[in-house]
This record gives structure tokens, C-alpha cells and sequence, in this order.
């Protein structure tokens, strides 16, 4: 939801005049000016997305997501042949080289279902959280935008 509202996608949040009110606006800019893009929540019944499932580990996520792409195309069959990327950033950085990865099998495998993937790109991706979190005072220490001395 942080970059549909605030990044990329084609509205806008903003505080409106009450504690509690929120108004949508159009952006500016977005990313949706000029690419076709599905904003997905993931896993099932998070953000928007809702459903009957209970997802207990990660390769039933990308078998789910694989799911959902192939109802996707069933009724918009004209995005099949178009290439497809994937995006994410944050906790992304763990799921979406696993679903890159189940494409990529399945499309060996079964080519007639092939996703024309051709991409993945994750922006500040979070894949291993104790070990990011230990180590970044590295980036800080490596742009020299802190006193090292004080570092080790």
C-alpha cells in the first residue's frame, strides 16, 4: 500500500481536515501514465485482498500468486504475450525471487502457461532482517557519513 499511495501508483493520500479523514488525489505523476501495472497484495486477506486461504509457507504464496496470474490472463488475454516484470521493495526481497522462480520452472515445464517474464526488480528489499538490521550501520560507515572511531 506505501508505494500504491505513495510512490508509483496513480492516487495520492493525504491528512484531511479531521483527526481521522483522509482524501485521495490524483498523482502527479505514476508509474501507471505509462505501463500496465496489477497492484497485488500478498499473501491472501492482507492490504485489500481477500480469500479463503491460510498461507503457511512461502511456496504455497508463489503457487497462489501463480494462480492468481493465470485468472489474470484468462480474462485479459490481451497481457499474455506482453512482457512481465515484477516488482517489489522491502519484505519483497524474500517472496519475489521465490515467484520469479516458480515462472521460471513452470514456464520450462510447462510452456503452453508460460509468463513472458523478462524482470525482477526489489527496491530496499528485507530478506534477512537479524542480519540487516546488525549490519547497517556498514552503509553509513562505507558513504563516510559517520565517524568510524566510534563504529567498531
Amino acid at each position: 500500500m506505501f508505494g500504491l499511495f505513495l510512490e508509483n501508483g496513480p492516487l495520492r493520500i493525504s491528512k484531511g481536515p479531521g483527526d481521522d479523514d483522509w482524501m485521495l488525489s490524483p498523482a502527479d505523476k505514476a508509474w501507471t501514465d505509462d505501463y500496465n501495472i496489477i497492484f497485488l497484495d500478498q499473501p491472501v486477506n492482507t492490504g485489500f485482498s481477500y480469500g479463503d486461504t491460510s498461507l503457511t509457507d512461502m511456496d504455497t504464496g508463489a503457487v497462489e500468486f501463480l494462480s492468481f496470474l493465470d485468472q489474470f490472463f484468462a480474462m485479459y488475454p490481451e497481457f499474455k504475450e506482453r512482457d512481465f516484470h515484477l516488482t517489489g521493495e522491502s519484505y519483497a526481497g524474500k517472496y519475489l525471487p521465490l515467484f520469479a522462480f516458480h515462472i521460471l520452472e513452470r514456464n520450462k515445464h510447462q510452456p503452453e502457461l508460460e509468463i513472458k517474464l523478462k524482470s525482477t526488480q526489489i527496491g530496499d528489499p528485507f530478506p534477512s532482517p537479524a542480519i540487516q538490521r546488525q549490519n547497517m550501520y556498514l552503509v553509513a560507515k562505507g558513504l563516510n557519513t559517520v565517524d568510524d572511531n566510534n563504529l567498531d
